[in-house]
């Protein structure tokens, strides 16, 4: 979808998503350690799971090399461990439930760390982050972008306000202003 204009907010949760992340690798971590001295659980790997386990991190490897950046982030950890845990062949149903969460959350990691997108067309407004949000315009009382804040004012008396990330933008804010008053105009005249 092509949008008219596409603001982008700060994400000011990327703390937070890395400090939940480090803590559930740590019980993570944790968890593997406990079971592997009270249940003898790394010997329940199989052939199939080692070889598995080495083409992951030979991959992983090529990555950081092609890249040559950080590729070990907690989000990384998070899925390794996962992949180990999936591997062993003693596991229980919650151990294999744990173990597909910590790989799920470790694939939207990036995702919900990227900073929001506003999409504005002129059928509708495209929240796109973790998940995609659409919104009518009819949804709106007013939408004003100045001095790098964007405050949306919805009709269910709801205010949504944050800080625009200060690029070297296409349009000013006037001309935003005004293709926003134009759209609602043309919402609330239906």
């Amino acid at each position: 979808m092509v949008f008219d204009y596409v603001v982008i907010l700060r994400n000011t949760n990327r703390r937070t998503i890395d400090l939940m992340n480090r803590l559930l690798g740590i019980i993570a971590l944790a968890y593997l350690i406990y079971r592997s001295v009270a249940t003898n659980f790394l010997s329940g790997f199989t052939l199939y799971g080692s070889i598995i386990s080495i083409i992951l991190i030979a991959l992983l490897f090529a990555v950081y090399i092609k890249r040559r950046r950080k590729i070990i982030t907690a989000g990384t950890f998070l899925f390794v461990t996962g992949i180990i845990i999936l591997f062993n062949k003693n596991i229980h149903l919650f151990e294999a439930l744990f173990a597909l969460g910590l790989i799920i959350l470790s694939a939207i990691e990036e995702k919900a760390k990227s900073n929001l997108e506003i999409g504005f067309s002129t059928q509708f407004i495209m929240f796109d982050n973790l998940f995609k949000k659409k919104y009518n315009w009819s949804d709106f009382n007013n939408i004003i972008l100045k001095d790098n804040l964007l405050t949306l004012d919805f009709k269910n008396n709801r205010i949504y306000q944050r800080e625009t990330i200060d690029e070297e933008s296409d349009c000013d804010e006037d001309e935003f202003n005004k293709f926003c008053r134009e759209q609602l105009r043309l919402a609330n005249s239906k």
